[in-house]
């Protein structure tokens, strides 16, 4: 018995979508834009519209500021998707990474 429920919670956890994960239910701003325009978030939004952006948006700009090599602004944007509410497990893995690209394997 406890296994059966074990197996439900654990199809649960995996079945629902992290909030992190979920689409906008608008298309608001769809494109994540060059590492360059990573550079300066807050570039054309006020700090108000920045600090509200949801964590997979800055997870989207993490993935694109990591494609293209750039290692500070990744790391800010990291950051930012912990502010947010992100998944501290994804966010500590992604960290990782970073820093085994660096070279550093502390």
């Amino acid at each position: 018995m406890a296994r059966c429920l074990l197996l439900v919670l654990v199809f649960a956890l995996v079945a629902t979508t992290p909030v992190w994960a979920e689409e906008p239910s608008d298309d608001s701003n769809p494109s994540v834009g060059s590492a360059s325009e990573l550079d300066e978030p807050t570039e054309g939004l006020g700090h108000d519209d920045v600090s509200s952006l949801p964590a997979w948006r800055w997870l989207e700009r993490f993935y694109a500021a990591k494609s293209e090599g750039d290692a500070s602004a990744a790391r800010e944007a990291l950051r930012s998707a912990r502010e947010a509410g992100g998944d501290p497990q994804l966010l500590e893995m992604e960290l990782g990474y970073l820093e085994l690209v660096e070279g550093n394997r502390d």
